[in-house]
């Protein structure tokens, strides 16, 4: 299979995933799938860990939502979900309170079998902008010719009218 898949959409940092983990859910009954779901939920940590550098700006992970394509009579779902949320859980102890929902569907887009979302308080920090020292005050350089000269102000009467009027 050349083309890779896995449970986003966006071109980010995935573990591969064995092509047979696409298959519907529940068509051979065994606790793989929980495990599978493991690896979706590492896939998830490294996209955090690539796009905010470490672990230290995540506050907590609020919802873990599973979609799965699952066949006919499967009633494990959350069973299916668990797995993601046990692999948060032993990863972040302390950040890992969160609920969880499993969805089922008859088909996922791109035939994937579980498609894993989910929802993360970010602390956000703030950029402010660098505080440059203030420019120092320059002193106007000063010559005879550029030199302001004091200029006399005549009184109102002296002013010339800007009309010749009639008196």
């Amino acid at each position: 299979m050349s083309r890779h898949r896995g449970c986003s959409n966006s071109p980010r940092p995935r573990l591969q995933v064995r092509p047979s983990a696409f298959d519907p859910v529940g068509i051979e009954a065994s606790d793989l799938y929980g495990w599978r779901r493991r690896c979706d939920a590492l896939n998830v940590l490294a996209q955090i860990r690539r796009h905010f550098s470490g672990f230290d700006r995540l506050r907590h992970i609020v919802r873990v939502d599973g979609h799965l394509a699952s066949a006919d009579g499967f009633l494990g779902q959350p069973a299916v979900v668990d797995g993601a949320s046990h692999l948060f859980a032993t990863v972040l102890p302390d950040k890992a309170s969160h609920r969880s929902s499993a969805f089922s569907q008859r088909q996922l887009p791109a035939d994937t079998a579980v498609i894993l979302v989910v929802i993360a308080d970010i602390r956000h920090t703030w950029a402010r902008p660098a505080r440059s020292a203030p420019m120092p005050l320059r002193r106007p350089r000063f010559s005879i010719s550029n030199r302001v000269r004091p200029r006399r102000i005549a009184a109102p009467s002296d002013r010339p009218r800007p009309f010749p009027h009639k008196a």
